[in-house]
């Protein structure tokens, strides 16, 4: 890898650090759920630390996340050799496939037909609804799920998210995340220019650049219900920053983990050896 390469690696981690300053336990989550893949595979100690080292994360910092994560029960360990080895558990497996489904789809907004469900407030039997689902008003929902529209205990209107009024679209969307959308924006679009060193990234320097953008647009895309992102329109910011994002992880494919442990901590694979 050149110099220059080199240097603008270093620029684009340290400039994406001190616009997003990074929480170590969530971090930690999304290399888990970029990594796994729904595979349930098992990720060693070192190659976190590598990985955590790599945008100045402390040691003691990512064995006090690591502690955290595992008496929250998102993640078990075992050892094999001196190496430990860390997977998530099989409910946060869950919840990491569920979260990857929002964070890497390309179509949440198209035009969608939605349902807006009013149930009767004197009764305790309520229509069901499946996730996702918004609760607009007391007892008044709104989801994209089928409901049948007969239902005793409740009336249910069937709509399409352009024919939505733009204060139910903007009712719903947290104060600041526009703004912050648009300033991640800013990074992808400056990113983007960089597209053409990527073939030229070792493994470590390729998955940390990839997972800063996983992390940072996971961040954006949880902080709002899924509802609220597939009622708004085909211009809205957010639709532009998923369309951007998408396609500059596009060029930067998720990292092969043999790969990426040989990169960067040789001796595991003698250590390991299958218990990927």
């Amino acid at each position: 890898m050149s110099t220059e390469v080199a240097q603008n690696v270093e620029e684009i981690i340290l400039s994406l650090i001190d616009r997003f300053p990074v929480k170590v336990w969530s971090y930690l989550a999304t290399i888990f759920g970029d990594l796994s893949d729904g595979t349930h595979v098992k990720i060693p100690g070192p190659l976190l630390s590598k990985l955590t080292e790599r945008i100045g994360i402390k040691p003691e910092a990512m064995r006090v996340a690591l502690h955290r994560l595992r008496k929250d029960e998102w993640l078990s360990s075992e050892k094999v050799g001196r190496v430990s080895l860390y997977k998530l558990n099989a409910m946060r497996d869950q919840e990491t496939r569920w979260a990857s489904r929002r964070i890497f789809s390309a179509h949440l907004h198209e035009e969608q037909t939605l349902y807006l469900v009013f149930n009767d407030p004197s009764e305790e039997s309520h229509a069901a609804i499946q996730e996702p689902v918004l609760e607009i008003g007391k007892d008044i929902y709104l989801t994209p799920c089928k409901i049948q529209s007969k239902s005793a205990h409740a009336l249910v209107l069937k709509t399409r998210s352009n024919e939505l009024p733009d204060w139910m679209k903007k009712k719903f969307i947290q104060d600041g995340w526009e703004r912050d959308c648009e300033d991640f924006l800013q990074a992808v679009k400056a990113l983007q220019s960089h597209t053409g060193s990527f073939a030229e990234l070792s493994f470590l320097d390729r998955a940390t650049v990839r997972l800063m953008l996983v992390h940072n647009w996971r961040r954006l895309v949880l902080r709002l219900p899924e509802v609220v992102e597939l009622i708004q329109s085909p211009d809205w910011v957010g639709q532009t920053c998923r369309a951007e994002t998408l396609w500059l992880l596009e060029r930067l494919p998720r990292s092969d983990l043999d790969g990426l442990v040989q990169d960067t901590y040789e001796p595991i694979t003698e250590t390991v050896g299958d218990c990927f």
